[in-house]
């Protein structure tokens, strides 16, 4: 789902998604209750609520990093071409390691 959302440029989606599976994953917010009272790390309900909410929010994050890096590398790309003649063009089926690092995080998401 992430890539899909992140070749389509549908940031919005991968929030939306993120946050979805996450309530599905703890539907009593037992997490919050969790963080709130300072729970010791331990295994318990409350902390393997925790933990879901916690990969779920991380897809999040690790998008926003990508998109960031990407932005930051773009902006300091020259713009001279390596050699002479056209550009060639991408191949629209090559995955980047971020993208494929971000599939991989989204497919351990829904399959946990």
């Amino acid at each position: 789902m992430s890539i899909t959302c992140y070749l389509v440029r549908f940031f919005d989606g991968i929030v939306e998604l993120a946050v979805h599976t996450a309530s599905v994953r703890d539907p009593q917010n037992l997490a919050l209750h969790y963080y709130e009272s300072g729970q010791p790390e331990q295994p318990g309900l409350g902390y393997d609520a925790f933990l879901k909410r916690q990969r779920c929010y991380n897809c999040v994050l690790n998008t926003l990093n990508h998109i960031l890096t990407v932005r930051q590398s773009r902006a300091n790309a020259s713009n001279v071409p390596s050699r002479p003649g056209p550009p060639l063009p991408p191949d629209a089926n090559t995955l980047t390691s971020e993208e494929a690092e971000r599939y991989v995080c989204m497919n351990k998401l829904f399959n946990n």
